[in-house]
């Protein structure tokens, strides 16, 4: 995904300047491969052990990459739904820039503010060791990312996410 990620990004920014990138807007285009470049990299930081920088990059990855995969999508479909009912004939069709960068700035302030207060509010070390028993009646030290247990991280950002992908559906 990361290897697909990267030659699309190289791709668009050759091709850029042709008219159908053009009316894609190739910087929305960017911004939605830069996502799931973060999203892949996320997949890649769920291999090996569970270290410190592994289980404190890893909620941030994955959160900000969905985010900047999902809300350039959501942006042109309000767009192009706001055109279509207000105002068809309006030559511009695009998404201002401005606002493109405004919104999406705004969306990932937002996720790291969830992220932030959500897993450091319980537990300041990001790796936790705990002793289970396994299926098997035999116990085993068990090393988990704190993010993975935390149900406040997780449930509030599925309810973030599902406003969003709400919002996207419904323009789309």
């Amino acid at each position: 995904a990361i290897g697909v990620s990267i030659i699309c990004f190289l791709f668009t920014l050759v091709f850029r300047n042709y008219m159908l990138f053009k009316l894609i807007q190739p910087q929305l285009l960017l911004t939605v491969l830069i996502g799931c470049m973060l999203l892949g990299i996320s997949c890649l930081l769920l291999l090996g052990e569970n270290t410190p920088i592994r289980c404190g990059v890893l909620p941030f990855a994955f959160n900000l990459g969905y985010t900047l995969t999902i809300v350039p999508l959501g942006l042109k479909a309000i767009r192009v739904y706001y055109l279509f009912i207000f105002n068809p004939l309006q030559k511009t069709k695009n998404v201002s820039m401005r606002r493109f960068f405004e919104s999406t700035f705004i969306f990932l302030a937002i996720d790291v503010i969830i992220l932030v207060s959500t897993i450091y509010s319980t537990d300041m070390s990001p790796v936790t060791k705990m002793t289970e028993k396994t299926v098997n009646g035999a116990f085993a030290t068990v090393q988990y990312c704190t993010h993975e247990k935390n149900k406040n991280l997780l449930n509030a950002e599925i309810a973030y996410k599902v406003v969003i992908m709400f919002v996207t559906c419904v323009y789309s």
